[in-house]
C-alpha cells in the first residue's frame, strides 16, 4: 500500500514483507506506528510495530482544560490486553477529572455514584503542559496527562504504569464528544502491527483496508450505529468482534469492546 503523503520507517526492527511502520504529518502532530517493545515494556527485543501519537503543542493554561470527552484506552497485565471506554470530563476551570468506570455508558451528569470517579489535577512544575492527577478516593492512584492540540484538534493523552497494580501498563486517548462527519477518509495504524484506510461514507458505511506485515490486505466493513447515550461514540461489528470509534477534526480512533475477542485492540488515525 503506497500513498501520497504517508511516509516509512527505515528501520531493521521492522523485518517482515511489508513494512508497516509508517507515520503521517499534521499541523503540530505525528501519527503512525512505530517497532517498540511490546507491553509490558520489559526489556525484550521482540519489537512489534504498534500505533503511536506524538504532538509538540500543549494547553498550558489549567482553565483552558475543561471539556467533555469521549475516552478510549488499552490496558496490558502481563502482556493480556483489556479495553476501557467511556465518557471523561474536565471541569472546574481545570482542576477536576471526572470519569464514568461503568460497564454500561452514561454522560457524567447520569453517571451511577457507586461508578463515578472523581480526580484532583494539578500542573507538573517540571514540565509544562503536563498535568497530574490525583484519585480523591485514593491518593496512591495517581497518574498524568497532556491536552495535546493536533491540526486543530484537543487530544487527551495518557500513558505508563497505572497505579492500580492490575493494570501494570496502560494507554488513553481523548477526544471532544461530538458527532463524525457524513463523509471523510483517514490513514492510520494499530498496535496488532496493521497499517490501513479508514473511508466513511453515507454517515456510517464504514470500510478498513489494512496491510499486515506479512504481506496480506484484508478489507473490513460495517455500519457505524451511533450510542444513544453518548454523542460522538460509535459502535461497529466485523469478524465477530466489536469495536468502538470516536473522532473530532483530524483524529479518529477505534478501540476493541471490553471483554471481546477484540478486547486490547487500537488504531489511530489522522483524517485527510
Amino acid at each position: 500500500m503506497t500513498e501520497a503523503g504517508t511516509y516509512v520507517f527505515a528501520n531493521t526492527r521492522t523485518a517482515a514483507v511489508t513494512n508497516t511502520a509508517r507515520f503521517r504529518v499534521t499541523t503540530d502532530g505525528v501519527v503512525g506506528t512505530f517497532p517498540l517493545t511490546p507491553p509490558p515494556f520489559g526489556g525484550s527485543t521482540a519489537y512489534t510495530v504498534q500505533s503511536f501519537v506524538a504532538a509538540r503543542a500543549f494547553v498550558l493554561d489549567q482553565a483552558q482544560l475543561d471539556g467533555n470527552f469521549n475516552r478510549l484506552g488499552i490496558d496490558f497485565v502481563q502482556g493480556v490486553g483489556q479495553s476501557d471506554i467511556g465518557a471523561m470530563q474536565i471541569a472546574s476551570t481545570g482542576t477536576k477529572i471526572k470519569r464514568c468506570a461503568d460497564f454500561t455508558f452514561y454522560t457524567i451528569a447520569n453517571c451511577p455514584a457507586a461508578s463515578l470517579r472523581a480526580y484532583t489535577i494539578s500542573a507538573d512544575s517540571n514540565e509544562p503542559g503536563r498535568w497530574t492527577f490525583v484519585d480523591d478516593a485514593n491518593a496512591a492512584n495517581t497518574g498524568a496527562f497532556v491536552l495535546a492540540q493536533i491540526g486543530g484538534t484537543s487530544v487527551y493523552l495518557a500513558a505508563g504504569l497505572a497505579g492500580d497494580s492490575s493494570r501494570p501498563s496502560q494507554f488513553r486517548i481523548g477526544l471532544p464528544s461530538a458527532a463524525l462527519p457524513a463523509v471523510f477518509t483517514a490513514r492510520g495504524g494499530s498496535n496488532t502491527g496493521q497499517w490501513g484506510i479508514v473511508d466513511l461514507v453515507n454517515g456510517n458505511d464504514y470500510t478498513h483496508t489494512e496491510s499486515t506485515p506479512d504481506g496480506l490486505t484484508l478489507v473490513h466493513t460495517s455500519t457505524l450505529a451511533p450510542s444513544p447515550v453518548l454523542t460522538g461514540l460509535y459502535g461497529m461489528t466485523y469478524g465477530g468482534s466489536n469495536y468502538f470509534a470516536i473522532g473530532s477534526g483530524r483524529i479518529f480512533a477505534v478501540v476493541g469492546a471490553r471483554d471481546n475477542l477484540s478486547k486490547g485492540q487500537i488504531h489511530i488515525d489522522l483524517v485527510d
